[in-house]
């Protein structure tokens, strides 16, 4: 922006927190970088996850995941209605 604008020190009066972000943010060095590789790492998972939803939301996973039918109906079928 100091490039840009007519009065330079007119400019850094009225943005004093832009000076400060400038000056007191120092660039991230090439070792921290390399933590972006732990990202990558957290979007292969998430494809996993993606996988095994996909898996799990077919009618062969549903059913797997759905409670046991056979007893519930035994339950059902054996409870005595109730009387009026």
């Amino acid at each position: 922006m100091l490039a840009v604008v007519p009065d330079r020190g007119r400019w850094l009066r009225a943005h004093p927190l832009e000076v400060a972000i400038v000056v007191l943010t120092p660039p991230l060095p090439a070792s921290l970088q390399a933590l972006r590789v732990f990202r990558l790492l957290r979007l292969l998972r998430l494809i996993a996850v993606v996988r095994y939803a996909r898996r799990l939301f077919t009618l062969d996973g549903l059913r797997y995941a759905a409670p046991p039918r056979g007893r519930d109906r035994a339950r059902r079928r054996s409870r005595v209605p109730a009387s009026p």
